[in-house]
C-alpha cells in the first residue's frame, strides 16, 4: 500500500489530495476544534501543566481529547457535513475486480456498508493527508493501531 492507502473494515482505501482553497476553507471551518488537535499534537512525555505538575503523554492525550469531544459538539451541522463531503469526496475504496471507486459524490455515500467509524477514519485520513503540513507534520493517529 502507499502512503495514502489504509484498510478500514476488510477494504483498502485511498485518499487524494484536495486543492488549496478547498483546504483553507475545511481548516477553517474546524476552527472550534483546533484547541484540542493543537494539544494532542503535542502531548509528550513530561509536558507541564498550568499547576507545574508534569503531565505524562497518555494523560495529556485524555485531555486533550476531552477539549476536542467539548469544541467538537460546537460545529453547527453545515459546517460538519463541509467538512465531512469534501474529505469523502477526495476518497476511494479499491473494488474487487480491479481499480477505484468514488467513497461518495454530491453528498453521499456509495457504498452501503460505510458505517459511521469507517466514515469518521476516512474522513480523519483525508485530513491527515491534506492538513498535516498546517500542524508541521503528521495529525494524531486515532486507527485502530495507536495514536502518534
Amino acid at each position: 500500500m502507499t502512503g495514502n492507502e489504509f484498510e478500514a473494515k476488510g477494504h483498502t482505501y485511498r485518499v487524494g489530495r484536495m486543492d488549496a482553497k478547498r483546504q483553507f476553507h475545511v481548516l477553517r471551518r474546524m476552527g472550534p476544534i483546533m484547541p484540542g488537535l493543537m494539544a494532542l499534537v503535542g502531548t509528550e512525555p513530561g509536558v507541564k501543566k498550568t499547576d507545574g505538575k508534569e503531565l505524562d503523554a497518555e494523560a495529556g492525550a485524555q485531555a486533550a481529547l476531552g477539549v476536542l469531544a467539548t469544541s467538537l459538539a460546537e460545529i453547527p451541522d453545515a459546517d460538519m457535513d463541509y467538512i465531512l463531503d469534501n474529505c469523502l469526496a477526495v476518497a476511494e475504496r479499491k473494488q474487487t475486480a480491479g481499480g477505484w471507486a468514488r467513497v461518495a459524490s454530491d453528498g453521499a455515500l456509495m457504498f452501503e456498508d460505510i458505517d459511521m467509524p469507517v466514515m469518521l477514519q476516512i474522513a480523519w485520513q483525508a485530513l491527515q493527508h491534506n492538513l498535516s503540513g498546517f500542524f508541521g507534520g503528521k495529525l494524531p493517529d486515532f486507527s485502530a493501531g495507536g495514536r502518534t
